[in-house]
């Protein structure tokens, strides 16, 4: 009896102190409370943004399996790689990781297009990625071990706040299976010939052809056997070398672009040139002839022209 009367005066001469605990215990269990519930509702959110960021990447894979330019699908497996690569690119871009993404790019694209990692920013990156950019990705074309895909960049709504989906920015982007490597800026891949043509006291070795959406680059070492200098092309018109195609098209070479020095080989001498045919990539179309059909075979008599035909 004794001792609870002792309790009672306890309570009593400590009750504000004993509410204030019993408040304090029960505003934290509520803020405890409110936490859990907070958290389980940013769980949820980030499980549907999860789910739904992968049901749209999903959909845009599936997307670009159809083939623009054929009826062919690319397969499941080589679109979802092909899209992370390319993606992975886009990325690149977006963080401005200038050399990762140029490391993704082919030795022969580094080569033709962008020699060093300098060309590569100020011609690329500052112009694709001036802003956070997003892209749509569409097979354009498939070439044996090579997949090209139109891809049109367009501002990242979230980052931009820009709705309009017209592309700012399209690119022809092609990835090089075996490699795992890309060619971007409208640069196709190399197409390896090795060839050897003789004629004339003249050989002829077609090394590879360096293609591009738009016009292809034949690299040639051409080898004088003859006793006088020659000239492969007068440069008296436009048209005075070109290809002959598989459907009897003709393509200009670029002759006054290639320049005197391309086309005139003193006896005995063995010479790189590069020629450049404005012929928009098909892999359906092949070239058939070179044809020079203004050629001098000796350029003590200029007068002297002939045609000279070599077959592909």
């Amino acid at each position: 009896m004794f001792l609870n009367n002792k309790f009672v005066r306890y309570i009593n001469q400590n009750r504000k102190v004993i509410l204030l605990v019993i408040a304090f215990a029960v505003f934290i269990l509520l803020i405890i409370r409110a936490l859990n519930t907070i958290l389980e509702e940013q769980k949820d959110a980030n499980y549907i943004n999860i789910t739904a960021n992968e049901q749209l990447k999903e959909k845009q894979i599936q997307n670009s399996r159809d083939t623009i330019t054929s009826n062919k699908k690319v397969s499941e497996t080589d679109a979802k790689n092909n899209y992370e690569l390319i993606s992975t690119f886009i990325d690149y871009g977006n963080n401005l990781k200038i050399d990762e993404a140029y490391n993704l790019l082919t030795d022969e694209c580094k080569e033709n297009v962008y020699p060093n990692i300098e060309v590569f920013k100020k011609t690329y990156i500052d112009i694709v990625f001036k802003e956070k950019m997003q892209a749509d990705i569409q097979s354009w074309i498939q070439n044996e071990n090579y997949y090209t895909y139109l891809v049109n960049y367009t501002g990242d709504i979230l980052s931009t706040g820009n709705y309009t989906k017209e592309a700012e920015f399209q690119d022809y982007i092609t990835i090089d299976k075996d490699k795992q490597k890309l060619n971007v800026n409208r640069y196709i891949g190399r197409k390896k010939i090795d060839k050897q043509i003789d004629q004339n006291n003249i050989k002829f070795n077609i090394n590879y052809i360096d293609i591009f959406k738009d016009y292809e680059i034949y690299n040639l070492t051409v080898t004088n056997l003859s006793s006088f200098p020659i000239i492969l092309d007068n440069l008296t018109s436009v048209d005075s070398t070109y290809i002959e195609t598989s459907k009897q098209t003709k393509v200009n070479c670029s002759n006054y672009e290639a320049g005197k020095n391309s086309f005139t080989f003193e006896k005995g001498v063995s010479k790189n040139i590069k020629l450049k045919f404005y012929k928009q990539y098909n892999k359906e179309i092949t070239d058939e002839k070179m044809i020079f059909s203004k050629a001098i075979l000796n350029a003590q008599n200029i007068d002297q022209v002939e045609q000279m035909t070599i077959d592909l």
